[in-house]
């Protein structure tokens, strides 16, 4: 586990479909945007570049986190995260 991946190890493509370090070549998406065009009636399909985190941009949240879980919770930049160490216990 690498120190940038964090608690849940290698970090995911932003869409979840693989890993970060692991991309298919130009030719594999070519011809999978050429099969699935195919499949949707497009002529030409059009591939966008996959986003980086700079470029997502997400607006601020319109809850608030109770009193009662900020311990369980960080909110930053108006985004919550679970704090993974704060796990209820089962007994």
């Amino acid at each position: 586990m690498t120190e940038q991946a964090g608690y849940y190890g290698k970090r995911r493509k932003w869409h979840s479909w693989g890993y970060e370090d692991e991309v298919i070549s130009q030719a594999e998406v070519k011809e999978m945007a050429v099969r699935v065009g195919k499949r949707l009636g497009i002529d030409e399909p059009v591939v966008l570049s996959d986003p980086t985190l700079e470029e997502i941009e997400l607006r601020e949240s319109r809850i608030s986190i109770p009193a009662s879980l900020s311990s369980f919770v960080i909110q930053t930049n108006g985004i919550a995260f679970l704090i993974p160490t704060a796990r209820a216990s089962r007994t």
